[in-house]
């Protein structure tokens, strides 16, 4: 018997430059930790099902979970463009050990909310690839090769 996966998107992953430099701040275990829980939610056929929570007081971010102290912020756009659903885009903005600021959570549920708009808005497959191309965005084949490499993005 065969299975049928639960949609035909491809997901992939914008990492916004204060992600990369959060990152940075981890060790390189924590940091490898982080890559195959990026790469996970990337290979899922139902990725929003790696959304752990949206935190007090945001509308748009989400918060990805990995183990007990680990906390990835981003935001999950699922199907775009409209028409033509071909992407989940996964947008990154901040890693942390579950220390972070109220004040910090708002101005990451703000880009959320730019991400969110920004690729929605969209509505040609020609346009979402260029936008993805633009922002430099990573499927799991190149967070696999990070981890391959032994390299994190900082």
């Amino acid at each position: 018997m065969s299975s049928v996966p639960l949609n035909s998107e491809e997901t992939v992953a914008i990492f916004a430059d204060q992600f990369t430099k959060s990152l940075g701040g981890l060790d390189a275990t924590e940091q490898r930790r982080v890559l195959k829980k990026i790469r996970r939610v990337l290979e899922s056929d139902t990725p929003s099902r790696h959304v752990y929570e949206i935190p007090t007081g945001c509308d748009t971010l989400e918060i990805f979970r990995e183990g007990n102290i680990l906390r990835i912020y981003g935001k999950l756009v699922l199907g775009v463009p409209k028409d033509n659903k071909e992407y989940n885009i996964l947008h990154l903005f901040y890693v942390d050990k579950h220390k972070y600021r109220q004040r910090d959570l708002v101005r990451f549920d703000e880009l959320a909310e730019r991400a969110l708009k920004q690729a929605t808005v969209i509505s040609s497959l020609q346009r979402i690839e260029e936008y993805l191309t633009s922002n430099k965005a990573l499927d799991a084949g190149d967070v696999q090769q990070l981890l391959d490499e032994g390299n994190s993005l900082s």
